[in-house]
């Protein structure tokens, strides 16, 4: 991996200059790049060293710190109030997640290994959020041998496994609140209760048990473009908040989720202008809530570029590619690179992801940044 400087304002640029001769980088695999301006440049670095030869295969991966701390600052500057834990499943790079610890992100896992992967960098068990909503057994034992004491749930069955194993957790309660006519790709069809007919009856079971609930949880989905919807959500747990209060849950904490989007700044703008909305009509500062999200692509999608190395191509009938008959009688081109859809494209079988490639020329060989 390479980790470069991009155009970092000059205020940043003093703390790029720390990171840079920072000890922990010198655990791993890379070179620190000063600059670069274009994707001609990033395929010259990507010769250094023979990192991106097509005899041994490599893959080369950009991380571009000034690009990080350009989207905190915009979290920072959009969303003062909203504490970001990073969503650990969108990119674990162990040096992309000391950095976050160093800018002070708090962080989101779903699994042991995540729990275990920011434990590595230093990462305080208060500072985790364990937002699996559905959990074995031998997971929440971990969860507890760690400290890590944040957890979400969505089901009864949930609270009895928690009572028994992990009874002093403080618990979020996850409800369902995504439309699919608007998210991208909806996060809520498989986890999140009912938080009209489901909601009401798990605070009182968790009462009845003697747990902690302190907090409500929701996801919009992914890329969803209406910020209104998180609004409607700001709202709905607000009532939740209220009803769980007159049950006497000490509520404190609202997780207003993820899938807010990386590349688009005028479009998280807009969402952002949407939550503060909803958080000083429903939960306004002198409330005592504290409000964290669980972004991911936010911070990773545009700090890191992809090269790899095209091993093959073939020439195929061009409506093959355009799916259009009348281009039967022409000629495209299909490209084989070294990387693939269960490697570092798995976005365009899970997620949304639709990659860009733009051709590089590295002494007479191709190779495609994405």
């Amino acid at each position: 991996m390479k980790i470069i400087k991009y155009n970092a304002p000059e205020e940043l640029f003093s703390s790029f200059r720390c990171l840079e001769s920072a000890s922990f980088l010198q655990n791993f695999d890379v070179e620190i790049v000063e600059n670069y301006s274009t994707h001609k440049e990033l395929a010259t670095l990507a010769k250094v060293d023979g990192m991106a030869a097509q005899d041994n295969g490599r893959l080369v991966c950009f991380f571009d710190i000034g690009q990080l701390f350009h989207q905190h600052k915009l979290w920072l500057k959009c969303l003062p109030r909203v504490k970001p834990f990073y969503s650990v499943r969108c990119n674990g790079n162990e040096a992309l997640l000391q950095i976050l610890n160093r800018l002070g992100l708090s962080f989101e896992c779903k699994s042991k290994a995540e729990i275990e992967s920011v434990m590595k960098v230093g990462v305080s068990p208060e500072e985790i959020l364990y937002a699996n909503p559905c959990k074995t057994a031998k997971q929440i034992q971990h969860a507890m041998m760690c400290s890590v004491r944040k957890i979400v749930f969505d089901n009864e069955d949930e609270l009895y496994k928690v009572k028994r194993l992990f009874p002093t957790a403080e618990l979020i309660l996850r409800i369902n609140v995504s439309d699919p006519t608007t998210a991208v790709l909806p996060r809520n069809l498989n986890f999140g209760c009912d938080p009209e007919i489901e909601g009401p009856s798990l605070l009182i079971l968790a009462l009845l048990l003697d747990l902690k609930v302190i907090g409500i949880s929701f996801h919009v989905g992914s890329n969803c473009d209406d910020g209104t919807l998180y609004a409607k959500a700001i709202a709905q747990s607000r009532r939740l908040f209220d009803y769980a209060a007159g049950l006497g849950h000490k509520m404190r904490l609202l997780d207003i989720g993820g899938g807010f989007p990386g590349q688009n700044a005028a479009k998280f703008q807009t969402i952002a202008e949407a939550v503060n909305r909803g958080l000083e009509e429903h939960f306004p500062i002198d409330s005592g809530v504290d409000v964290l999200a669980e972004p991911g692509r936010f911070y990773a999608e545009k700090a890191f570029t992809l090269c790899c190395t095209v091993i093959a191509r073939r020439t195929v009938p061009a409506n093959q590619i355009t799916k259009n008959e009348a281009d039967r009688n022409l000629f495209g081109f299909t490209y084989c690179i070294n990387d693939g859809v269960y490697g570092s494209f798995n976005c365009i079988l899970c997620d949304t992801g639709k990659p860009v490639p733009s051709v590089l020329k590295v002494c007479m060989r191709s190779l495609f940044a994405l």
